[in-house]
């Protein structure tokens, strides 16, 4: 993984760790996603094997949506997140196979 493959994975992981905890939505994994976007203790092949872990099964980044105060869907930010989530994924599976 290049150094800018390795900022743009740190980059979207703070976009979506900000995403979910300013709508308070998800925070456990706002949190998670937070602290791994901080990790400079990681290999970027380790990183990319530990953020490709939380794609599928139940539970998963895949599930989330981000909800309004009301709890109603807040369709813009979940719109962002989709967006965000399909460039992590895409970037973790770059050269991965």
């Amino acid at each position: 993984m290049t150094s800018l493959e390795m900022e743009k994975l740190i980059g979207i992981l703070t976009q979506l760790s900000e995403l979910l905890l300013s709508r308070n939505s998800s925070s456990h994994w706002g949190l998670m996603i937070g602290s791994m976007a901080k990790k400079d203790t990681l290999c970027a092949e380790d990183l990319k094997r530990q953020v490709k872990s939380w794609f599928g099964g139940m539970g998963s980044l895949n599930d989330i949506v981000v909800f309004r105060a009301d709890g109603a869907v807040d369709r813009d930010a979940s719109d962002e997140f989709d967006k965000l989530r399909s460039e992590l994924y895409n970037l973790v599976n770059l050269r991965m196979k």
